[in-house]
């Protein structure tokens, strides 16, 4: 059993509380835990289910989950207990089965579940036996104790004694006065004198007389005295002591309390005042929500507000409120249902419609709201700003939050509260204060004014992903409202009198966030041709081909450059082109003898292709021949993006499909284009030949950058069209330019076949990367844990007064003699103890046995078909070594297969080195189980350990000891190179040496115990310096393709308006000097949505280079209805989709018709408008569209007919306006011209 996490999750798979026993990612464990609640029933009390490859072993605890992440091999049985266990130990420790209660005992669950299991197995333990390794004894806790609860009591009994003091002396005073009315001889002790009411004046008010009654009823005298709120700890505490002293405590004052002479005020004009707050009362609420980015950025900024009214005086409710309210960053107000709209629009006076009726009292009535939200990016409107720096030093971040005040108002209470995962943050720098809570760190700022507009706050933290200090959040209050919303007056309706009133501003941050890297969001999409990979462009720069075997992304192309704010992907295009010479088959002819047909063997009907040697030979596969790759594990995944790209096997063989001869005609190529003008060219999935820029000629020149909207190819013909637009320019034009690829039909190599194996070996390469990652996590699992446990001895040895100073001599001299030192006996029976030992038992056997399958599974397979390629790229080269147009040399591919040596060869090593550690750490492991035994064990017991002494093997015991205890000699392999041996050792690699040899020569040094390079042996060093050469290779291939890439003359198309739709598409045409294009545009403009233009463009393509460029246009139109929108089926129908009195209809054009009157197009003469009824009749086909008056098609797509899985007719797929449906519709063939038009038939 292997579990690789426990966790306590909410029932929408929310993480309560979770720990992981394997490496793996945190984002790994949300992701399983969020997919988890679909596929759990909670109809039982528990059960199993299954994902990829991993189990979830749950049971519902109340509202939440207990769940055992395990993966597939393990016992389903051991998998229930365990799970049983896990919710006792949760059940123990929590008072009830609720969030709140889950964190509030997190540390002490985490440490049961450690407890529990150890590096993914389960410890044999009960759950009393938990509760009792959970205990933490302490003699200096119990003596402190102790102290506190004796001093507790001292303090108890000194409060009565002074207590009882205190109560003779106020009888003693009592008695004096009553007796002699003289000056008290006992010392006098101050009281508390209640403050009098100031008198008003003689004007009569009810209101103010009513409360004046109130007010002389509890100012009355009372025995015990005025009792305002909760009492205090003493007073309550003078209770309780006064209440054991009994009924001869007296409460006679000392002192009888005189009230103090106040002077009267003036006379004030009316007011309307209570205790705490005037009668008319007004609160001005306001939230500012923003959501800020790391660069400082504003995404959004929305305020929302209110304003409140509460009077709590019954004679003040026909009021009116005089506001002053400002529009401003597009705000909307809202009155009150109850509030006269008309006047406040008018006037910005607030009052009830009905002015018969008052507002209603001691209620806090919402009279006014508004809303506003600022332009993003507008870092003028934010109240504050803030910038985050981020520097990484491997897993240390280096962060610095600067923040900046931009509203120009005064915020009070600032503070940033960021969030950790790990290690608690190390503060280097600040400005204020800061405090560290749980798992925030919160910077108090304080007041942000003018005086103190910019600060910074600096901190070092250990983490994966930097993601993991985000959301910040920010909070802060302001004296004055965001909006200028203020109340500058309130009067009586009927009097027309000013009234006293009390005003409260609370203007606050509320959900004031600084954001990470915002999540990718899709912006194109294309599939490929063939069908095998879905092509998704992300906002953050990045083409990701997505598979159908699974949800993982199986190729990443950069696309957007290097830019931390990576352009937008405006259009991707993918498309098949022939690279094959054009195959005559042979005509046949009646005219020729039958003895010419037999010598001259001629194809006859039924007679078989004749064999071509020279291309099976090109086309020979061995990969075929050798065992297939195996996935990676999925316990020692990293974090990148290919952490679990190559730990399926459906994926991997997904990946590495084996080249088909059949495909060797065609290439594959995608062109990808950006709002900042780039022209992104690849081909065969993932082979990046390079960007472009494209820029109009002087005579045409229009600032800005051309962005690709469209785009259109036809596999016979190598150029292919684009459609591109000026980013300032006006939408009403657009630029046909004719791309170039003569690399297609005219290089050396067979286009495909060099393709393919460039794209595997990338692909092998990253799988080498992950593979050598997976082996660095097995490493360190076999060397942390034993390396805990023998640093707890090494001290008290090197302590000692006597006796070996090191654990090597020390468990040498136990292995030799059988005597064991005292601290080697303390730590072998009370430290380490049974359990300690089957935990080093199980890390280190299960590490090096991983260890063992990574290298010989996956490592070494994969640097084998390595080699094979790049012994194919070297034939290759030294085939075509005359010509400098191939983009690689032998030289280059020699010095990258001296490298793929390099790795097998310490590849090899680790594998014999694992071996040897495994077979010794067998007997050491068996050794230490027995000294742990024999030292614990009874004398009756000591016969039975001697005979199990016999069985030991010494030798290997020493051997492991002076081997592999302290330091594996792995470490050169695996371990990290420090950064001035890497650098240095980089340049030597890069001189141009032989690696192999350098290799040989560095084993050489190290045996005998010289000095050695330290990186050349590292196995990431190595992979690193591969990585490096095969980049170089795939660059100069690809610059020596990106050479030939061209331009050609452009083409301006212009509409009377803005473009509204358009489409385009590309088809062959068989010329006098070879094969030509033919491009077709269809475009309508805004406002004219009857009108049709079709503009057809012919290019002339001699040695994969066009030329003399000519464009002709039509234009047609409906009699009815609107066009919403145009596709191109394939080169010769064109498809409308034409609403006409809510009734959807599909109209098929043939562009290529005869009857269209196309005439030579010249910017600025677009041709009059012509019925398509008039001049098609008989051709344009109608499809009426099955009435659904709950589906409205907005946006088309069409297909032609496949039979790639079957006969698949023609079809269109319409979108709903609702943009949740589609339907998806066949064409029928009609069988005349003439007859009526056909319904499409639904085929989905």
């Amino acid at each position: 059993m292997v579990v690789l996490a426990a966790s306590i999750c909410t029932r929408g798979g929310k993480a309560v509380l979770s720990r992981q026993f394997r490496e793996m990612p945190r984002s790994r464990i949300e992701a399983l835990l969020a997919s988890f609640p679909k596929l759990a029933d909670s109809g039982t009390q528990h059960t199993t289910v299954e994902q990829d490859n991993v189990r979830f072993v749950y049971q519902p605890l109340d509202e939440l989950y207990m769940v055992l992440i395990t993966n597939l091999q393990s016992n389903i049985l051991q998998d229930i207990d365990s799970l049983h266990l896990f919710a006792q130990v949760v059940t123990s420790s929590c008072k009830s089965l609720d969030e709140r209660e889950i964190l509030k005992n997190a540390y002490e669950l985490l440490s049961a579940f450690d407890e529990l299991v150890t590096l993914g197995y389960r410890e044999n333990l009960t759950i009393s036996q938990i509760k009792t390794f959970l205990e933490m004894e302490s003699h200096e806790e119990r003596i402190q104790e102790i102290i506190a609860r004796n001093k507790e009591l001292e303090a108890t009994e000194e409060r009565k004694r002074k207590a009882k003091q205190l109560e003779m002396q106020r009888k003693e005073s009592a008695r004096a006065g009553r007796v002699g009315g003289g000056m008290p001889r006992t010392p006098v002790y101050p009281t508390y004198t209640p403050p009098t009411r100031p008198t008003t004046n003689d004007t009569y008010d009810s209101y103010e007389a009513e409360k004046n009654k109130t007010f002389n009823k509890l100012s009355a005298p009372k025995g015990k005295g005025m009792q305002l709120g909760k009492k205090s700890k003493t007073t309550d505490m003078f209770e309780r002591v006064r209440g054991e002293m009994g009924a001869e405590v007296d409460d006679t004052p000392l002192i009888t309390p005189t009230p103090a002479h106040v002077p009267e005020p003036a006379a004030e004009p009316r007011i309307s005042s209570t205790l705490d707050r005037d009668a008319i009362h007004v609160v001005v609420n306001e939230a500012i929500s923003a959501k800020l980015s790391r660069e400082g950025a504003l995404n959004s900024l929305a305020i929302s507000g209110d304003l409140n009214l509460r009077i709590s005086d019954p004679s003040l409710t026909k009021v009116k409120l005089n506001l002053t309210a400002n529009a401003s960053h597009g705000v909307q107000f809202r009155t009150h249902p109850n509030v006269d709209k008309n006047l406040f629009n008018s006037s910005n006076v607030i009052q009830m419609s009905n002015t018969t009726r008052g507002f209603p009292t001691n209620q806090s009535v919402g009279v006014l709201r508004w809303r506003a939200t600022a332009q993003a990016n507008d870092t003028s409107a934010c109240p504050i700003t803030f910038t985050v720096w981020i520097n990484r030093d491997a897993d240390k971040y280096n962060m610095t939050v600067e923040y900046e005040l931009t509203g120009g108002d005064t915020l009070k209470d600032v503070s940033v509260i960021i969030p950790y995962s790990t290690s608690e943050p190390v503060v280097s720098s600040f400005d204020a204060s800061y405090e560290v809570s749980g798992d925030s760190l919160e910077w108090n700022i304080g007041t942000v004014s003018d005086d103190n507009p910019s600060g910074s706050f600096e901190f070092e933290a250990e983490t994966n992903d930097e993601n993991d200090f985000f959301p910040m959040t920010v909070r802060f209050s302001k004296t004055s409202p965001f909006i200028d919303v203020d109340v500058i007056g309130v009067s009586l309706l009927e009097e027309d009198e000013e009234v006293t009133f009390s005003k409260e501003v609370k203007s606050h941050a509320d959900k004031f966030l600084i954001e990470p890297f915002a999540a990718p969001q899709p912006q194109a999409v294309r599939w490929k041709p063939d069908g095998q990979f879905l092509a998704i462009g992300w906002s953050d720069g990045n083409v990701r081909l997505m598979g159908l075997e699974n949800n993982k992304a199986a190729h990443h192309i950069r696309v957007g450059g290097d830019s931390a704010l990576p352009p937008n992907i405006t259009h991707i295009g993918w498309s098949r082109n022939s690279v094959g010479k054009p195959q005559v088959s042979p005509q046949e002819t009646d005219s020729q003898p039958w003895k010419k047909l037999m010598s001259d063997e001629l194809g006859l009907p039924g007679k078989a292709a004749s064999s071509d040697l020279p291309r099976e030979l090109t086309f020979l596969e061995v990969d075929s021949a050798l065992p297939k790759i195996s996935p990676l594990p999925t316990s020692s995944a990293g974090s990148g993006e290919d952490a679990l790209v190559f730990t399926l096997r459906t994926g991997v063989e997904f990946l590495f499909r084996p080249f088909n001869a059949e495909d060797s005609d065609q290439i594959f190529v995608m062109v990808v284009g950006t709002s900042d003008g780039r022209l992104h060219l690849s081909i065969y999935d993932s082979f990046v030949i390079g960007d472009f820029r494209y820029t109009l000629p002087s005579s045409m020149y229009k600032p800005g950058v051309m962005q690709m909207i469209q785009h259109a190819s036809h596999p016979e013909i190598s150029t292919h069209s684009l459609l591109l637009k000026s980013s300032t320019g006006e939408d009403s034009t657009v630029y046909l330019v004719p791309m170039d690829l003569p690399f297609i039909p005219s290089f050396p190599i067979n286009i495909s076949l060099l393709a393919s194996k460039l794209t595997t070996l990338q692909k092998l390469l990253r799988y080498v990367k992950e593979a050598q990652l997976h082996m660095q996590v097995e490493y360190k699992n076999t060397r942390e844990l034993p390396t805990r446990f023998l640093r707890s001895v090494e001290g008290d040895l090197e302590q000692a007064t006597k006796g070996p100073t090191d654990i090597v001599q020390a468990l040498f001299h136990t292995v030799v003699t059988g005597h064991a030192h005292e601290p080697v006996r303390e730590w072998l029976v009370d430290n380490l103890a049974e359990r300690g030992h089957k935990r080093w038992d199980k890390a280190v056997t299960s590490g090096l046995e991983n260890l063992r399958c990574l290298v010989h599974e996956n490592l070494l397979p994969a640097l084998e078909r390595c080699a094979i390629i790049l012994s194919r790229l070297r034939g290759l080269a030294q085939f075509y070594d005359s010509r400098d147009d191939i983009g690689f040399s032998v030289a280059q591919i020699s010095r990258a297969l001296d490298i793929v040596a390099c790795l097998r060869m310490v590849g090899h090593k680790i594998l014999l080195h694992v071996m040897d550690e495994l077979e010794l750490f067998t007997a050491f492991s068996t050794w230490m189980r027995f000294q742990i035994d024999r030292l614990a064990a009874s004398s009756s017991a000591s016969d039975e350990l001697t005979e199990k002494e016999a069985t030991m093997e010494n030798s290997k015991v020493l051997g492991y000891i002076q081997k592999y205890l302290l330091q594996s000699p792995m470490s050169i392999f695996l371990e990290d190179v420090p950064e001035g041996d890497y650098l240095s050792n980089w340049e030597r690699a890069e001189s141009g040496t032989s690696m192999l040899e350098e290799l040989t020569l560095q084993f050489a040094h190290q045996e005998e115990g010289h000095a050695y390079l330290k990186a050349f042996p590292n196995l990431g060093f190595l992979v690193e310096c591969l990585n490096s050469r095969s980049n170089g290779i795939f660059k100069d291939i690809a610059e020596a393709q990106k050479r030939s890439v061209r331009f050609g003359q452009p083409t301006k198309i212009a509409l009377a308006s803005k473009i509204a739709r358009l489409d385009s598409t590309m088809c062959s045409v068989e010329t006098e000097n070879g094969v030509g294009g033919l491009t077709f545009t269809a475009a309508t403009a805004e406002g004219r949505d009857r009108e049709l233009y079709i503009f057809r463009t012919s290019i002339q393509v001699i040695s994969g280079i066009s030329s003399n460029i000519d464009t002709a246009a039509c234009a047609l139109s409906l009699d009815e209805g609107k066009i919403v929108e145009v596709k191109f089926l394939n080169g010769d129908t064109l498809v409308l989709l034409v609403s006409k009195q809510a009734q959807a209809s599909i109209f098929t054009i043939p562009v290529q018709s005869h009857a269209l009157p196309y005439a030579p197009y010249r910017e600025g003469n677009l041709p009059n408008p012509t019925p398509i009824a008039i001049l098609l009749k008989g051709e344009c086909v109608t499809y009426t569209l099955p009435e659904d008056p709950s589906f409205t098609p907005i946006q088309m797509d069409v297909h032609e007919a496949a039979d790639a899985r079957g006969e698949v007719p023609a079809r269109v797929c319409l979108f709903g306006s609702n943009r949740s449906s589609y339907k998806v519709f066949s064409f029928d063939k009609p069988k005349h011209a003439d007859t009526q038009p056909a319904e499409a038939a639904p085929s989905v």
